[in-house]
C-alpha cells in the first residue's frame, strides 16, 4: 500500500481492523492538553537533534493543526494508551472496554528522552557557521577579498537543501508538507549564488538584492510565521544573509571605482 507516516501507516492500519471488527462504536477518551503532528514528531526525535531539524525542514504548517486522539494514534505508544481508555458502544446502550486486561511482554532498557549534547547539533554548527560568515565578511571588507571558494560552498549546501525542500513540498505526495514556509530562505535559486562566485552580471546581482531582502523580511517576522520553524534555522538563514550582503557591497564598490576611474 502507499505509506503515509501520518495517515496511513504501520499502526494505522491494526487501528482501523481493530475498529472494523469492534463489533460496535469505539469511544475514545481525548486527552486534556492539545498536541500537534509536530509536537508528537518532535517527542520522538528528541534525543535526535538533526533528524529534528531534518523533519521540521520537509513539514509544513500543515503538521501545527491540533489533532484529536484518533489522529495521534500513528504512533504506536498512542495506540496503545487510546485502546486501553476505549470503550465500544453496541446498539446505543451497551458498553465495555476494548481492553480486557494486559501483558508486557518485553520491558524496555533503554532509557527514554535522553537529550544529544553532541557539539555537533544543528544550532552549534550553525553559530560556527554564521560566525565564520562574519569573520570571512569582515576580512573581506577590510582586505577587499572575496572568498569565493568559501561562500560559493555555502551557497552550494543551500542550493541543495532546498532542492530537496522545494521537491517534497511541490512534487512529493507525503502530507503536511505544503505549504513550507522553509522554502523561503532554502531554495534551488543558490545554484545563481554559485555561479555568481565566478561570474558576474545584472542577473546575480538581481538575485542577490532579492535574496537579501527577502532574507531579511523572512528574519524579522521568524516569531509570527504561521508554521513551526525550527530555531536552529536562523544561524543557517543569517549566514546566507551575511554572504549575499558581501556580495552586493563588493560589487557596489566595483561599480564606485568603475565610475570614479571613467
Amino acid at each position: 500500500y502507499r505509506y503515509n507516516y501520518f495517515f496511513d501507516n504501520c499502526t494505522t492500519r491494526p487501528r482501523d481492523i481493530i475498529e472494523r471488527f469492534a463489533g460496535g462504536k469505539i469511544l475514545y477518551t481525548e486527552p486534556e492538553m492539545s498536541v500537534t503532528f509536530r509536537d508528537l514528531v518532535h517527542k520522538c526525535t528528541k534525543p535526535y537533534p538533526w533528524m529534528e531539524f531534518g523533519i521540521d525542514l520537509l513539514i509544513g504548517n500543515g503538521a501545527d493543526s491540533s489533532i484529536v486522539l484518533r489522529q495521534q494514534m500513528f504512533l504506536p505508544e498512542n495506540l496503545m494508551k487510546g485502546l486501553d481508555a476505549a470503550i465500544v458502544l453496541v446498539n446505543d446502550s451497551l458498553t465495555y472496554p476494548i481492553v480486557s486486561s494486559k501483558r508486557t511482554l518485553i520491558q524496555s532498557t533503554k532509557e527514554a528522552g535522553t537529550e544529544s549534547r553532541s557539539w555537533s547539533s544543528p544550532m552549534k554548527l550553525g553559530i560556527v557557521l554564521l560566525i565564520h560568515s562574519l569573520v570571512f565578511a569582515i576580512c573581506g571588507i577590510i582586505f577587499r577579498r572575496k572568498f569565493n571558494l568559501f561562500f560559493g560552498l555555502l551557497f552550494l549546501q543551500a542550493a541543495l537543501a532546498g532542492c530537496l525542500v522545494w521537491f517534497v513540498a511541490l512534487l512529493s505526495e507525503h502530507p503536511c508538507t505544503y505549504p513550507n514556509y522553509n522554502m523561503f530562505w532554502l531554495h534551488p535559486f543558490y545554484l545563481l549564488a554559485v555561479w555568481g562566485c565566478f561570474k558576474t552580471s545584472r542577473l546575480i546581482k538581481w538575485f542577490h538584492w532579492s535574496n537579501f531582502v527577502l532574507l531579511s523580511l523572512f528574519l524579522s517576522a521568524w516569531s509570527i510565521i504561521p508554521q513551526t520553524l525550527n530555531p536552529a534555522g536562523v544561524p543557517f538563514a543569517l549566514s546566507l544573509w551575511v554572504a549575499s550582503g558581501l556580495y552586493l557591497l563588493n560589487v557596489e564598490r566595483l561599480a564606485y571605482r568603475i565610475h570614479k576611474f571613467k
